[in-house]
């Protein structure tokens, strides 16, 4: 039922205190853009502003900024929680494009830091400048034409036939989650060739960090989440420890890979003859982490941040993706013939 269930003895408090900081702060400075005010979404109350729209849940919370797109198209609008800083809810492309691109300039700031930080340390995520930058090229490194030429000729279609295999063998005998399918073939993939593991969607890391990605995303809504987590932290804190035992024999893999690799160079063994091309770059974006940042524990958090990137936003995208299309048969039966 969402946040406002889970903690509905809570909201009261956090009404009263929300209502006492408005009271003893005063009126925030209004947030502007080319000397005009942003507009405030729907739904938008006095003194509260949007606080009780997060409090609900996430899923009920996305629903409410789509609903802010469809009423207000591309428009930035402020967004106002009492315990919150003040932001802003940005759905034009071209501006999500700058943030995206330029995002080094903006600051993260403790706020933001405090509840990430568990789960993704010194990350791309949290990171500021230089470590950002840092972080930024190592991956665009990772990303560039040879590795996404293997990804796409020979990666790609290997998960793809083997996942194509699976499904026809469970046509008429079970519901397939398509999310787990897509799911599998990001986490196989990334684990192979970011990081030269093997990787799978159902392992104990993959459970551990979807349910530390969730729990992390709701200490947003949460304005108590360090006290609640008290009561109720135990598995949160169990799967962080899990995400992070995982990034640590990430990053000891791939410096054991590195001293192999080493000793083979320096006593002239040749590399076998029947290495694939996905063997020959598998691992590389670890390697790549580790020669642009060093210490280890950095590299570990960086390695979990990508594979968030690589692995969770690629999936849901896809699965998003087939869903639209089955929702459209029409559009999904006219580019059969592009995408098949």
């Amino acid at each position: 039922m969402g946040l406002i269930v889970d903690y509905q003895n809570y909201i009261l408090a956090v009404l009263a205190i929300a209502l006492l900081i408005r009271a003893v702060s005063g009126s925030r400075k209004a947030i502007t853009r080319n000397g005009e005010r942003l507009r405030n979404p729907p739904d938008t109350l006095p003194l509260v502003g949007n606080g009780i729209k997060f409090l609900q849940s996430r899923w009920d919370l996305l629903s409410w900024f789509n609903k802010c797109q469809r009423q207000f198209g591309y428009e930035t609008l402020a967004l106002s929680v009492p315990t919150l800083p003040p932001g802003v809810l940005i759905h034009s492309p071209e501006n999500l494009e700058f943030v995206f691109k330029n995002e080094g300039l903006f600051t993260k700031g403790d706020f933001f830091k405090r509840r990430s930080w568990d789960l993704f340390g010194n990350g791309i995520i949290n990171a500021d400048g230089d470590l950002w930058k840092v972080q930024r090229k190592a991956g665009l490194a990772f990303l560039n034409t040879a590795n996404l030429r293997v990804l796409t000729d020979v990666a790609l279609p290997q998960s793809l036939f083997g996942t194509v295999e699976r499904l026809k063998a469970s046509i008429g005998k079970e519901t397939v989650d398509l999310q787990h399918v897509f799911h599998e073939i990001t986490t196989d993939l990334m684990g192979k060739m970011a990081y030269n593991m093997e990787m799978h969607a159902d392992d104990e890391f993959s459970q551990a960090f979807d349910f530390a990605s969730g729990a992390t995303a709701e200490r947003f809504q949460n304005p108590l989440w360090s006290i609640t987590e008290l009561f109720t932290g135990a598995k949160f804190r169990k799967s962080t420890a899990v995400v992070k035992a995982f990034g640590r024999r990430i990053v000891s893999s791939a410096v054991q890979d590195r001293k192999k690799e080493e000793i083979q160079t320096k006593l002239n063994i040749p590399s076998p003859d029947d290495d694939s091309k996905i063997d020959q770059i598998s691992g590389s974006l670890i390697q790549s982490l580790l020669d642009a940042l060093g210490d280890e524990q950095t590299t570990a958090d960086a390695a979990l941040t990508y594979l968030s990137a690589g692995r969770d936003t690629t999936g849901q995208a896809l699965t998003w993706t087939f869903y639209l299309l089955l929702q459209h048969p029409k559009t999904a039966s006219g580019r059969s013939g592009s995408w098949m």
